[in-house]
């Protein structure tokens, strides 16, 4: 976040809550605006970029996102967007866990209590925390949009981590600060159309 802070005149952040993420922006000198993502409250064709980060998989409706992106990026304008990736061990995703695997969820959560508050949200929100092919993309955006760029990022261990999280209760802060910092490093790798992350960068025509 600081360093589209420090490549723009004025940005803008919004989130359907209030909190962490509104700090955060009030750190960075940023206007934070609560509102959804499916209903952007901005004029036509007002910002040069636009950043979606993990958020397209908490959506409702994604294709109507996409359409709001569309319509508040400028012509010639950049999206930058991410979100995980459809790959071989997006079944391992925590928070699909309860629908995929039914039986497996309710004896592990019997055990170690997984079930958090934050996971509770997600489930009650969406039903399905959702992975994207490029392809899966491209059939939600708009017409208008040309990919520059297309980046995959981080394997096997952010599965394991984000688990390990959920696990917050039993788990230490030092030793979930120790697994983010493994984490950074495997997300900087880059393992193809097999990573957890993907990250594209879209140019409005």
């Amino acid at each position: 976040m600081s360093r589209i802070r420090t490549k723009s005149t004025k940005s803008i952040g919004i989130d359907i809550r209030s909190g962490c993420f509104e700090e955060e922006c009030k750190a960075q000198n940023i206007n934070f605006i609560n509102a959804n993502a499916e209903e952007l409250p901005f004029k036509d064709s007002i910002f040069d970029v636009v950043v979606m980060s993990e958020v397209l998989e908490h959506i409702i409706n994604p294709a109507r996102a996409m359409k709001g992106v569309e319509r508040v990026l400028k012509k010639g304008g950049v999206f930058l967007f991410t979100a995980p990736n459809k790959g071989a061990l997006d079944f391992l995703d925590v928070l699909n866990l309860k629908h995929r695997f039914p039986k497996f969820y309710c004896y592990f959560n019997a055990i170690f209590k997984i079930e958090s508050d934050i996971i509770r949200a997600n489930i009650k929100e969406n039903p399905f925390h959702r992975h994207y092919s490029v392809q899966g993309l491209k059939d939600i955006l708009p017409g208008n949009f040309k990919i520059e760029t297309i980046q995959y990022h981080g394997f096997l261990l952010c599965y394991i981590i984000d688990i390990i999280s959920s696990l917050y209760r039993k788990t230490t802060e030092r030793t979930l600060t120790f697994l983010y910092k493994i984490a950074k490093y495997d997300y900087g790798i880059h393992y193809g159309s097999i990573s957890y992350g993907l990250v594209l960068k879209f140019r409005k025509l």
